[in-house]
């Protein structure tokens, strides 16, 4: 089956960023074409990697997976604000660039972390008449709340 995972955060961003990549290699190991749609790595600092500069498009390979980075707003401060331009960039970058990566897929797996991703895998659903499957890895919004970035 060929998957199109759509997630804001992939290899190489560590931590509980690194959990996507795990998923993607389990899923071409039992022989799926994985083709993941994420944004410029920029986390946990919120300053892009060495290497990567935003482009509106960069596709790799990692560890024998291609992996389209779209344009996003890196942040990861305390800011409300800067935050969710963050996660309204991806949201609109993957609803938008990430349709036409993810037209020669069966299946879209959207990794909902945050949950705007949750909106894009909507939007990619009703404009490509695909299934898809929204993986929830945090439960929002009381992750927001109790971070501290919302009352």
């Amino acid at each position: 089956m060929k998957i199109a995972f759509v997630t804001q955060w992939y290899d190489p961003e560590g931590g509980s960023a690194a959990i996507p990549g795990a998923i993607a290699r389990a899923l071409q190991a039992r022989g799926h074409e994985v083709e993941v749609v994420t944004g410029y790595p920029n986390y946990p600092t919120g300053h892009l990697y060495a290497g990567y500069r935003i482009r509106l498009h960069h596709r790799e390979h990692i560890r024998g997976i291609a992996v389209n980075r779209l344009p996003l707003y890196p942040s990861h401060d305390g800011s409300a604000l800067r935050r969710m331009l963050n996660f309204v960039s991806f949201m609109v970058s993957a609803s938008t660039a990430g349709v036409y990566i993810a037209k020669r897929s069966d299946v879209a797996l959207v990794y909902s972390t945050p949950g705007t991703v949750g909106m894009a895998g909507l939007v990619l659903r009703r404009l490509l008449r695909r299934p898809f499957v929204l993986y929830v890895q945090d439960v929002w919004p009381d992750t927001v709340i109790a971070t501290g970035m919302l009352p």
